[in-house]
């Protein structure tokens, strides 16, 4: 099945859909995990965008797990005072 006419719009529709475009540039601790950089969900602590050849990927970090913004990694509820998630 030949899919070819949806590749020039999965671009626009990753980020539509995640709500979130890959910066052109990738700066501050983002860079630290070139070619996949990472940035924080602006709404949700426990979940985290990576780009993928500059198409967005939401991931989310897991239960009891958040994102930290001091090492941009999923790290333990506890350890990311930030987040207020209480399960």
């Amino acid at each position: 099945m030949d899919t070819s006419h949806n590749r020039g719009h999965s671009s626009t529709t990753k980020a539509a859909i995640v709500g979130f475009r890959c910066p052109s540039q990738i700066t501050g601790l983002s860079s630290k995990f070139y070619p996949f950089p990472r940035y924080p969900h602006p709404n949700d602590c426990q979940k985290l965008f990576v780009c993928v050849n500059e198409k967005p990927r939401l991931l989310n970090c897991g239960y009891g797990s958040a994102f930290s913004l001091e090492s941009y990694t999923c790290d333990a509820l506890e350890n990311v005072p930030d987040c207020k998630i209480r399960y």
